[in-house]
């Protein structure tokens, strides 16, 4: 009767201790494919009669090393006939779920720092007033309005779209504005000042 009492009591202490053990079990286990759901595929490989039979074991080999190396995941691979492979994998938890919506958002915040480098090629090549508006209107996000900021600083404006042409001045032993085949930049100076 001792007996019985003694193992009663140990069986029952080794049935809390388990239960605690994988108490919440949301947390403690991981449910396989049979339980969460999944995904099974299955891949033909086109063999040749030339082909040993070690090719179909090569290839699961390779890939459970590429997909799986550290064997963490769920992911089984098994020959199926002699030119076929079954790859099957759980569903993905809430969890991870969560953290690839993270990853999804993090990729396109980047969108805000991007800019078109023809657009701003296209920008630069233009002047005055309508180099700056072009900038700015690349400047649509406050990451771009950053990153812009110094070069629309930078940008000369004004109402000008071509930079000004020197003016030509006559002097008075210039030929005449009426004989366009001397400029009056080649024209030459008779001097006041002293001679060399």
């Amino acid at each position: 009767m001792q007996n019985l009492i003694r193992n009663t009591i140990l069986t029952a202490t080794l049935l809390v201790l388990c239960a605690l053990a994988i108490y919440p079990p949301a947390e403690k286990l991981r449910l396989g494919k049979d339980l969460a759901g999944g995904v099974s595929l299955t891949y033909s490989i086109l063999l040749s009669d030339d082909d040993p039979q070690t090719v179909v074991d090569d290839m699961i080999d390779v890939l459970r090393e590429r997909v799986n190396p550290q064997g963490l995941f769920e992911i089984s691979f098994v020959q199926q006939g002699r030119d076929r492979m079954v790859v099957s994998m759980p569903l993905p938890t809430p969890e991870v779920k969560a953290l690839g919506d993270e990853y999804r958002d993090a990729l396109e915040s980047f969108d805000d720092f991007t800019i078109d480098v023809s657009a701003l090629q296209r920008a630069l090549r233009q002047t005055g007033e309508d180099r700056v508006e072009a900038l700015q209107a690349m400047a649509d996000t406050e990451p771009r309005e950053q990153i812009l900021a110094p070069v629309i600083e930078a940008a000369p404006s004004g109402s000008t779209t071509k930079p000004p042409q020197p003016q030509k001045t006559a002097s008075p032993n210039s030929p005449s504005p009426n004989n366009s085949s001397t400029p009056a930049s080649h024209s030459t100076r008779r001097g006041t000042g002293p001679s060399r």
